[in-house]
């Protein structure tokens, strides 16, 4: 039976960094009794009454500084395994849903790292899998999306993989991941997919937040759907602890925050999943009901002509420093400039417009 409203916690977690490889399982040990011991306080704290509990992206690890492929692997976990087992069991405890990110290897994919947003249910199994689309491959990560072996993992999987979404008693549930917020369509594609609540682990430091901020509330809004995202309040380790900015939020299908960690720090926040006036919005009709009035194929003709960031270019190979990223942008760049679609830069001492 579908629970009409409840309470959705995000925890801004303060994650212990890993920070030589050889650190990873005592690191990931002192994480996980943390947010162990937070979950205990959210699900026990009547004031809270969550059914939802979202946590960070990469929390039990920290990122690798070095941006060295061999080192997100020394990083990474199974998903099932006994990091969402241990979360699993809260989650039965509790009787509500857990959401957390990690570096996961896959047997089936050999010598790849996935950037992966997992939630457990109250059944304690993993009930939704989302392995992020984007990354800012050309400044950080050396993992892959899915679009970098883009045919062999659609054949696999299907091509609803990509945008997986869970139907659950406190509504349709999806993830998408910190970079992805960028991009319109995951958001959307997920909300074609049904999605009503979009659960998000993110990892967000000064200088990308703000933005990020922004584009949050336009995801919820245009969609439809509430969003509910975990940041880190810091690392503990080589970066500076209040690098990551904080301001995790639980924000309504109107675009407007519902309740917000507005600064860094470890925190816990809660608000409200309102299901049943969500779904009274999406049932009107001619009242900014956007997936009503969508025409995808009035805009699909231009997304297929349109030739980015390739697809399947990493498929012989998992991406293994980022310097190959940058030189794949550089390129993807020049043809953009040689179709016409971006305009080179003025060079010094060019007229730069009216004075």
């Amino acid at each position: 039976m579908a629970v009409p409203s409840y309470q959705a916690t995000a925890v801004q977690f303060v994650t212990q960094v890993v920070d030589a490889p050889e650190d990873n399982e005592r690191v990931v040990k002192t994480n996980l009794d943390r947010a162990l011991d937070l979950v205990d306080y959210v699900f026990e704290d009547p004031r809270y009454a969550s059914k939802l509990l979202v946590f960070p992206e990469f929390f039990l690890t920290g990122v690798p500084e070095s941006r060295r492929h061999e080192e997100y692997l020394a990083r990474a976990m199974t998903i099932p395994g006994d990091v969402t087992a241990a979360f699993g069991e809260r989650a039965r405890r509790y009787g509500a849903y857990i959401a957390g990110n990690a570096f996961e290897r896959d047997e089936e994919w050999p010598d790849r790292v996935f950037n992966t947003s997992w939630i457990v249910g109250p059944g304690g199994e993993v009930v939704l899998r989302y392995r992020k689309l984007n990354d800012t491959q050309t400044y950080m990560p050396t993992s892959t999306n899915p679009g970098d072996i883009y045919s062999a993992y659609v054949e696999r999987y299907g091509i609803q993989a990509l945008f997986p979404v869970v139907d659950t008693e406190i509504g349709r549930l999806a993830c998408l991941t910190c970079y992805d917020i960028n991009f319109p369509e995951v958001a959307r594609c997920l909300a074609l997919q049904g999605a009503e609540v979009l659960v998000m682990p993110t990892g967000e430091g000064y200088s990308f937040h703000r933005h990020h901020r922004l584009m949050k509330r336009a995801r919820a809004y245009e969609n439809t759907c509430y969003l509910v995202t975990a940041n880190h309040g810091g690392f503990v380790g080589r970066r500076p602890n209040a690098q990551q900015r904080g301001y995790s939020e639980v924000i309504d299908f109107h675009g407007d925050p519902v309740a917000c960690a507005d600064g860094p720090g470890e925190a816990t926040i809660s608000g409200r999943v309102d299901l049943a006036a969500l779904r009274d919005a999406r049932a009107r009709v001619g009242d900014h009901n956007f997936l009503v009035a969508l025409r995808a194929s009035l805009y699909a003709p231009q997304y297929a002509a349109a030739e980015h960031w390739p697809l399947d270019h990493w498929a012989g190979a998992p991406l293994r420093d980022n310097a190959e990223a940058l030189a794949l942008g550089q390129d993807v760049r020049e043809s953009l400039y040689r179709s016409g679609v971006l305009v080179r830069p003025f060079t010094y001492g060019e007229a730069s417009g009216p004075v």
